[in-house]
């Protein structure tokens, strides 16, 4: 085994074992120290800013691989598809397009009753923007990890194409949530929905660079393991609140959802990347 895939395959296992002992960590804060009518966690605690430093610390390290596997030499290509991978890129787009049967099924009433309007009208432009750019531009998502996995190397135009959709609704949902004046602005979930969807955002902006350009393959790997931290304890969290009904079943919900596929995928996509044969240069410069 190369030194790459030693020094890598630590940083990767370790990244699964930090975003499983953050996401219990955080569902025990959810569940004793946050107060849903403050919307927001007790002040008689330092437990949740003990959370946010760990977190910080914790991303730092993972971050850390960046400095310790070397960009390669050539222009970087994409693994071979995989049954996993394949299984996780469709699960993506599987949940791209029931994200929007489920979100415009929960808020029927909303569209029955001619929200849309009379929200744009109390000058909400920019939500009600956002909210139906996020739905639209989920079906084309849906298409793109829908055909990705099943494209040979990385010369499909439309696939490259497609690869700007995701990145596009990651920016248009990350815009509804710092609009949406259902929670207050302050709130610390809220800043963690945020936070969870700028990385994914990220991580798809360097997905994408795979299919159009050189992409710093060093920067991917680093990018990967701190998205999966950030995603997984923000949503699995919530998903598994839902379950328990301390939080409501919401567009949100679904999203946290949506991202968990997405979640899932980058897992994949980062255990072939550290069982990808680089360039020898690349391999043997740790």
């Amino acid at each position: 085994m190369s030194l790459f895939k030693k020094v890598y395959g630590s940083f990767v296992l370790s990244a699964l074992v930090i975003a499983a002992a953050l996401s219990v960590a955080r569902i025990f804060l959810m569940n004793y120290f946050y107060d849903p009518n403050l919307e927001n966690y007790m002040t008689t605690t330092n437990m949740p800013m003990l959370y946010n430093v760990l977190l910080i610390v914790c991303c730092i390290a993972l971050f850390s691989v960046y400095f310790f596997v070397q960009p390669p030499k050539k222009s970087a290509v994409i693994p071979q598809s995989t049954v996993s991978s394949l299984f996780a890129s469709s699960l993506c787009g599987f949940f791209f397009i029931s994200s929007v049967f489920l979100v415009v099924y929960i808020n029927f009433d909303f569209f029955a009753n001619n929200g849309l309007a009379m929200a744009w009208s109390r000058g909400e432009k920019i939500e009600v923007i956002s909210f139906l750019l996020t739905i639209i531009l989920s079906l084309p998502s849906a298409v793109f990890f829908l055909k990705a996995e099943s494209t040979k190397g990385n010369d499909d135009t439309a696939v490259q194409v497609l690869s700007f959709f995701p990145v596009l609704w990651s920016i248009s949902y990350l815009i509804y949530l710092y609009f949406d004046n259902s929670v207050v602005i302050n709130n610390s979930e809220k800043l963690y929905a945020q936070l969870s969807v700028i990385f994914i955002m990220l991580y798809l902006t360097s997905e994408a660079k795979y299919r159009i350009t050189k992409p710093k393959h060093h920067l991917h790997l680093a990018l990967s393991l701190v998205t999966i931290v950030v995603v997984a304890t923000y949503c699995i969290p919530n998903l598994i609140l839902t379950v328990m009904l301390v939080l409501p079943f919401d567009e949100f919900s679904i999203y946290s959802g949506l991202q968990v596929a997405i979640l899932i995928y980058a897992v994949v996509r980062t255990f072939q990347f550290a069982s990808f044969k680089l360039p020898e240069k690349t391999a043997e410069s740790v």
